[in-house]
C-alpha cells in the first residue's frame, strides 16, 4: 500500500496548486512584457521551501523572517499544513496577489526581507538581485 505518498501529494496540495498558478502568471507576464515580478519570484520561493519542507521535515529550509511573518513559517511547523497571512497575500483561484506593502521588512536594512537571495545572487550575480529586490 503506496499511503506515505498518497499523503504527500494531500498535503502538499495547495501549495503545489499555488506553485502552478505561480508559473502560469510568470509565463504570461514574461511573454507579454519579457519582466517578471520580482515579488512572485520571491513568493515563490517561499511556496518551495513550503514543499521542501512538507517533504523532509527539515525546518531549516523555513526562512524565518520571511515565512513566519507570512504565516506558512509557524503554520507549518506547529500544524503541518500551510497558511498565509491574508494581509500579506491574497490567493484566489487562478490569481495570487501579494501586497508589498504588508510583505515583511528589515527595518535595519531598509529593504524587504527575503528568501530567494542566495539562489537568485549564486544564478544571477549580486548586481541582479540589487536590482530586482521586491
Amino acid at each position: 500500500m503506496q499511503a506515505y505518498p498518497a499523503l504527500y501529494n494531500w498535503t502538499t496540495y495547495p501549495l503545489t496548486t499555488a506553485l502552478d498558478i505561480a508559473y502560469k502568471i510568470v509565463k504570461t507576464q514574461e511573454q507579454k512584457t519579457n519582466e517578471v515580478s520580482a515579488s512572485l519570484i520571491e513568493f515563490t520561493s517561499v511556496i518551495e521551501r513550503g514543499i521542501n519542507f512538507m517533504h523532509t521535515g527539515h525546518a531549516g529550509v523555513i526562512s524565518t523572517s520571511v515565512m513566519n511573518p507570512l504565516h506558512i513559517g509557524l503554520a507549518l511547523i506547529y500544524d503541518g499544513l500551510p497558511c498565509f497571512n491574508n494581509q500579506s497575500v491574497t490567493l484566489r483561484p487562478g490569481m495570487i496577489q501579494v501586497h508589498l506593502a504588508q510583505w515583511p521588512f528589515d527595518h535595519l536594512k531598509f529593504l524587504p526581507r527575503t528568501s530567494a537571495k542566495c539562489a537568485l545572487s549564486h544564478e544571477y550575480g549580486m548586481d541582479f538581485f540589487n536590482v530586482r529586490i521586491i
